[in-house]
């Protein structure tokens, strides 16, 4: 292939192999790690990288749609099914609801045209009120109006939304997969420790502050110590020097006052073993270790030095974001399972992930020794810290857990975490990442600091619990339409509801009280089955609605037999028993639940006493007040009845226990025949 050249600087812009030279080379837009890796001959390099320090000769083996980062971004373009529960939810009941609208409207149309002999302008209103009951319209606006306020909150926690169901599965996930360096690190080294050896701590550091702030030399590992020493003066007179090289693996600089080397330990100590074995569990953390000392002359042209004589050594580490701690136990609190994945060194991460306070980093593995996604499947319950991990495996990870019937959310910010991300059911980025990693995840933290996700999970929480209640009264609604509209089928009278009292319905009795609902701070854990639990209490909640109306009904036909009266109390009844429903959504009380609650009634009457003609009701008299208060209090006693029913057979956690209990019993006397 042909043959490239790349000097520090330089961006690496096809994949290849080293034929020549020696260097480091920055991989964080592929990986994330910010750490230059140092490179020699037949080394591979990777087409987005760029030269850090050194030269290097590169033989070229993938140029454009070849390169590793163009394969992996291609898989990642792939169409990935937005796999909120929500969006689902409210998509399901829409389709079941269209189900119902053509055969019923028909059915009522019929009815009332040849058993009611209806007008064509009543025929066509009622069934308009009818089925436009149906659709949870205001659901669907509430729930978006719901999902931007807290994609508009988390934007001032630097936190950008990129849909708007993301803050949504970050709540509802149960297992977390973390990266190691940028996530739970600062990615970066930082000194930790100064260890002075043959000589006083004062005469090291002097000599140390003043050679990290010449500028001569600007590799990471003075700026490193160059921010140690930060806002301290330096004076000594410099007169020249040798720059680090990764080839020589060390720095000189001549000063009036001496003249300092500053590199790896294994290059200017001669008693490497004794050095190795005292300072091996320092190394063994992570740590980079350094030695600095004086050297009595030197040759700028043959690049060598001669008598070194140690001084001392810098302790750098990539040390923990200051707030991860206080994050995992956040996390861990809220029983959600954390995995730490990584490329470096297993132990290396283990300690990383111990320091964090995550349960269980003792039980690490070394990705490198598991391929099949069975032994992937095994390895992921036995361990917490995964290292030496690649791309393929990640994906493979992910999937894995998913098998499992887990949620997973993932974190990353290189080309390599892009294909989990995609998969991933909630995506993680880093903002100091890749472009092709934000370009893909739900959620890009914009200052790169991962402490933001407790947020992003009490809106989410916040949005999904109050989208829950609110989706109680909306629901109710839709199911009290339905019985409502199937048994006038059946009834000798016409459907009692006009279009304009649904809409008095709609926005006095479940509008506004489940726009305001929908707001309210709610950080409690998110109980799985949506759906379910919306129906759970929507539908005996419809079923009551439609039992007082046809109750209604029943005693207007026996007394009054009028069709104005008739729709008057059906919208009455269905008004009272709807508050009555929604003072139960509103327990336990807060300040603003309790004046929803007392408005909302007197709003209600206050229009229907002022607007009766507007609405399609009768004034009152004293004689339809006191036929109002009998059928609104056998309303009442009804709805003590359903509340004393449902507390005794229809608790949620027993009734779910006998629907258990119930389906174990089959299961066995089938396996008995």
């Amino acid at each position: 292939g042909d043959t490239c050249v790349f000097y520090a600087g330089d961006q690496v812009c096809v994949d290849g192999k080293v034929i020549e030279g020696e260097g480091f080379v920055n991989e964080s837009l592929l990986t994330g790690e910010s750490i230059p890796v140092p490179k020699k001959k037949d080394d591979n390099v990777l087409a987005g990288t760029f030269v850090a320090e050194g030269k290097l000769i590169v033989e070229a083996t993938g140029v454009g749609e070849e390169s590793y980062t163009y394969k992996i971004i291609k898989r990642a373009k792939k169409f990935k099914k937005n796999r909120s529960e929500i969006m689902y939810s409210i998509n399901y009941v829409i389709r079941l609801v269209t189900l119902f609208v053509i055969p019923v409207a028909t059915a009522l149309i019929l009815k009332q045209h040849f058993v009611s002999h209806d007008s064509y302008n009543e025929i066509v209103l009622s069934t308009v009120a009818a089925t436009i009951g149906f659709i949870p319209s205001g659901f669907v606006l509430l729930t978006s109006l719901v999902m931007f306020k807290g994609a508009i909150k988390l934007s001032f926690y630097n936190t950008l939304v990129q849909d708007l169901y993301s803050t949504e599965k970050l709540a509802r996930v149960d297992t977390i997969c973390f990266d190691k360096t940028g996530t739970l690190t600062k990615g970066r080294f930082d000194v930790t420790k100064i260890v002075e050896i043959n000589c006083s701590r004062d005469e090291f550091e002097k000599a140390l502050k003043e050679y990290s702030n010449t500028g001569f030399d600007r590799n990471s590992t003075i700026l490193s110590i160059r921010a140690y020493y930060s806002g301290k003066d330096y004076n000594w007179n410099f007169i020249d020097g040798i720059p680090f090289s990764s080839a020589r693996k060390w720095s000189l600089l001549e000063f009036k006052e001496g003249t300092y080397v500053l590199g790896a330990p294994d290059v200017l100590l001669s008693d490497k073993e004794k050095f190795n074995s005292k300072y091996n569990q320092e190394m063994v953390h992570g740590a980079r270790i350094i030695a600095f000392g004086k050297c009595e002359s030197y040759d700028k042209d043959k690049e060598t030095f001669e008598g070194f004589s140690l001084m001392g050594l810098v302790i750098l580490k990539d040390t923990l974001r200051d707030n991860a701690k206080e994050t995992i136990e956040f996390l861990d609190s809220q029983k959600l399972n954390i995995k730490v994945i990584s490329g470096d060194n297993p132990l290396t991460a283990s300690i990383v992930a111990t320091e964090a306070g995550i349960k269980d980093a003792d039980k690490y593995i070394d990705a490198s020794s598991i391929d099949s996604i069975e032994d992937i499947k095994k390895a992921v319950d036995k361990y917490t810290v995964f290292g030496r991990v690649t791309p393929e495996f990640k994906l493979k990870f992910v999937r894995a857990l998913q098998e499992q019937e887990h949620i997973v959310a993932m974190t990353g910010d290189g080309v390599n975490d892009v294909m989990a991300l995609k998969e991933a059911d909630c995506s993680i980025a880093m903002q100091s990442g890749s472009s092709a990693a934000r370009d893909i995840s739900s959620v890009v933290l914009l200052d790169s600091d991962f402490a933001h996700i407790p947020e992003i999970i009490r809106e989410g929480r916040r949005s999904i619990n109050n989208l829950e209640r609110s989706g109680v009264l909306y629901l109710t609604k839709t199911v009290y339409a339905i019985l409502l509209a199937l048994l006038f089928i059946v009834i000798p009278y016409s459907y009692p509801f006009k279009p304009i009292q649904y809409t008095l319905l709609g926005t006095l009795t479940i509008g506004y009280p489940s726009f305001f609902l929908a707001f309210e701070p709610n950080d409690e854990r998110v109980r799985t089955g949506f759906l379910y639990n919306i129906l759970f209490k929507a539908i005996p909640n419809g079923a009551l609605v439609a039992t007082n109306v046809c109750l209604s009904a029943l005693m207007v036909y026996i007394w009054l037999r009028s069709e104005l009266t008739l729709s008057t109390m059906a919208t009455l009844t269905t008004g009272l028993v709807s508050m009555f429903i929604f003072t139960d959504l509103c327990r336990p009380f807060t300040r603003l639940r309790f004046w929803v609650t007392v408005l909302v009634p007197i709003v209600f009457w206050t229009v229907l006493l002022i607007l009766p003609d507007v609405f399609d009701v009768m004034g009152i008299t004293l004689m339809r007040f006191y036929g109002s208060v009998v059928i609104l209090s056998i309303d009442f006693v009804i709805y003590l009845f359903y509340r004393m029913l449902t507390r005794k057979f229809f608790n949620k956690d027993k009734f779910r226990a006998r629907i258990t209990n119930w389906l174990n019993k089959k299961a066995r006397r089938q396996a008995k025949m």
